[in-house]
Parts: C-alpha cells; structure tokens; sequence
C-alpha cells in the first residue's frame, strides 16, 4: 500500500430516496423511448471481444464533431481518458487549475506525478504560462466550460496557452454543448493540443461511460498503442452509436435545460453571487452554503458543497422551482 495515496477518499454514493443534483446528470432525456434495446443486444454475440477499436462508434462521431477517423479515440468515460494521458505524455508533473475538476489531481497523484496549481485571476494564463516555463510541466490540463465554476474560457484564451508554451493543452469539453467555446477546430494547428469530450453529460448517456479523445493523428496513434485494446465495452459502443444519429434531440434538450436553469436563477434570492453559467449546473457563492446545504439536505435534495459555494445541477422545472424557494427561504430565516 502507497503511504502518499492513503489519503484519497472512495467516492460516495447517492443515498437511496435522494434527488441527485450534485453529479451534474442530465436527467430530461427518454432514451428508453426512443432506442430499442433488444433490437441493439440481439445484433451482438456477447461471446465475442467485439471490435478493438469501435470504429464504426468513432466515425459516427467523426462526422458529428467535424474531424477525421484519425483524429479520434474513444474510451470508457474520462476517468480513462485522463490517467491514459497523464501515463503516456508525462514522466515527471502535470498542472491544473485549483477550482477545477478534481479527479485531474487526484489521478495525478495515483500516476505519482508531481501537480502544479494554479488560482484564478485576472492574469491566470499569464501566470501559467509561467510557471510552465519554469518547472517544465508537461501538461496542463483544464476543463473549459469549468467545472465546478460553471465559467468558459474563450478561444483566444487557449491559444494564448498554445503560442506561448510547449507542454501539451489538454481541454476538457465535457459541457462545451452548453456552451459555444469549442476548441476542437484549433486541433488541425496545434499538435499538442488534446481535447476530451463526453456522452455523460449533454447526450444524457453518464450510465454508458463513453468519452472521446481528440488530437492530431500521430498523437492519436500512440494512444491507440498506449491504450490497448478492447477497452470499452462493445455494449456500450453500439448504444451510444444509435443514441448519436439523435442530434436533434440533443438539441431540444439543451434548449431545455438552459431555459430552466435561467428560471432557476432568476428565482434566486438575488443577495446571492451567482456565476456565469455556460453549463447544465450552477455554481452559488455564499456564506452560508452550509445552512444551505443543510437545508436541502433535510428535504432529501443532494448538491455539491465547497467550504463556500454550492453547485447545483439542473433537474426539472419542478425540482428547480422546489430548491429555490428552500434556499430563499433558509437565506430568508437567517436574516
């Protein structure tokens, strides 16, 4: 047993009888009405390993973000994803964010490599740059739109990082379809840019664990390589394949959630610091996120807590409409 990992913490589970909205699930697809399951497991011999690669799963993709095959590799959720990078580009650090998603440094940790932070500011990727500079980092990885902070990074942002450093970039895109900030484009200039994106998230698919890998082709070649094969389950692949050909459904139920989470957030006590949302969750500073969370808890609704700040994910109008007027009220009573 590593005495430097004892401290990581197992991940909790959702208590039984609990509204979840502290894992940011996107819980207003129907998936179950529109595939038909039976149809997909009969086309499958579970006997079989099934394709190494899933390539017919990628070139559906392909089409869909606008890269090439070549581009692309795909694998079970980011939880892969990202200590696949970090063991195959990195020997010595990586460096993040210090309000970001925390599995970056918990998996860096576990690889055993050393992890660079850096806070917010108005000069954040200035100041990354270097440090970059001066400790060689390897990698800096990043999730744009941020989680938990709910905020995106332009363009210009990322390629100021690109221009001005030589580690690789990796862009964590796992709520970009809220958004409209997507680097995936600058891919075709910069070899050394990496962008990871997910079914968990938008597509409503969290329960398949299907993620994606972007970059250059020889860059992707390697991972490929590095990755082995068989990874993700042919199960998996063949669902989310059909779940694909869906676009506009996707579309729909974005619209959607953006338009209850603005209800939500005009329906906030407005003493409350509110970020700029370009995601399905919003993240709340206050005071007394603890009474809050308290609060919400005694009505069985689970949220994310930070020593002061609450993320919130988008459930149902109802479900919004419900959380609101708890955190008003509680706010309300503490005055």
């Amino acid at each position: 047993m590593k005495q430097e990992l004892k401290d990581l913490k197992v991940y909790p589970g959702i208590p039984e009888g609990f509204i979840n909205l502290a894992t940011n699930e996107v819980n207003n697809t129907k998936w179950n009405e529109i595939l038909n399951y039976n149809e997909i497991l009969k086309s499958l011999h579970l006997d079989e390993y099934g394709n190494s690669k899933h390539e017919i799963l990628v070139d559906t993709y392909a089409k869909y973000i606008g890269l090439d095959n070549s581009n692309i590799i795909c694998g079970p959720g980011s939880d892969s994803l990202i200590p696949l990078l970090i063991n195959a580009l990195t020997t010595r650090n990586i460096m993040t964010i210090s309000k970001d998603f925390f599995r970056y440094k918990d998996l860096a940790n576990i690889l055993q490599r050393e992890v660079y932070e850096i806070e917010h500011s108005s000069n954040m990727f200035k100041n990354a740059i270097d440090i970059i500079s001066k400790n060689k980092i390897e990698l800096f990885i990043l999730s744009n739109p941020n989680n938990p902070l709910g905020i995106v990074y332009s363009i210009n942002d990322i390629r100021y990082l690109l221009d001005n450093s030589d580690c690789y970039i990796v862009v964590d895109e796992a709520y970009m379809e809220f958004s409209d900030q997507s680097v995936v484009d600058l891919i075709k200039e910069y070899d050394k840019l990496i962008v990871l994106k997910t079914l968990s998230k938008a597509w409503g698919l969290a329960k398949l664990r299907v993620g994606f890998c972007l970059s250059n082709a020889q860059l992707i070649d390697y991972l490929k390589a590095v990755q082995g094969p068989f990874v993700l389950s042919d199960i998996n692949a063949t669902i989310a394949n059909e779940t694909l050909k869906n676009n506009n459904y996707l579309i729909n139920n974005i619209i959607q959630v953006n338009n209850t989470k603005k209800e939500f957030i005009n329906n906030l006590d407005n003493s409350l610091e509110v970020y700029d949302s370009h995601t399905n969750f919003v993240y709340i500073k206050c005071e007394n996120a603890v009474i809050i969370h308290k609060a919400l808890l005694d009505n069985k609704i689970l949220v994310a807590r930070f020593e002061d700040a609450l993320r919130i994910s988008i459930g149902s109008n109802k479900v919004m409409n419900e959380v609101s007027k708890i955190i008003n009220n509680t706010i309300k009573d503490g005055k």
